[in-house]
């Protein structure tokens, strides 16, 4: 799953994304952050849940994206911990899920069980705004 601002502007950075993922993984799940030598990714967190697989959460080197690989339950819940810590002035958010072809906007304040409910195809997707809502794939 990748989280993204539509107009590829820089959102979080990797410290953030640690703090933001604390309250989700009290347990000390969480290893990292980890900067890395790549192109594309300034760093990784590696999770832990002792109530999951373990993922890992990447941010992009120019700070507009975080890709997620857990369980779509997991990622859910990570996204929407995510936009709670994007400032409310932020540009338009958005999460794909490539594997299912399908995107939710990502509204201040959103919750997993709202973002869950909100998917919609990738067809519909509109650079300019959100377009109407669809019902989450099965």
């Amino acid at each position: 799953m990748i989280l993204c601002s539509v107009d590829d502007s820089p959102i979080l950075d990797l410290e953030t994304v640690a703090r933001a993922l604390t309250p989700l993984f009290r347990d000390g799940s969480i290893s990292g952050p980890r900067y890395v030598s790549s192109p594309d990714v300034e760093g990784t967190l590696d999770v832990d849940p002792s109530d999951g697989p373990s993922f890992s959460v990447e941010l992009s080197r120019d700070h507009s994206g975080v890709s997620i690989d857990g369980l779509f339950e997991q990622n859910e819940l990570v996204a929407a911990a995510l936009r709670a810590a994007i400032p409310p002035a932020a540009p338009r958010i958005v999460v794909i899920e490539p594997a299912r072809g399908t995107f939710a906007e990502l509204p201040k304040g959103i919750t997993a069980s709202e973002l869950a409910m909100s998917w919609q195809d990738v067809q519909e997707f509109d650079e300019k705004g959100p377009t109407r809502r669809s019902p989450a794939p099965e």
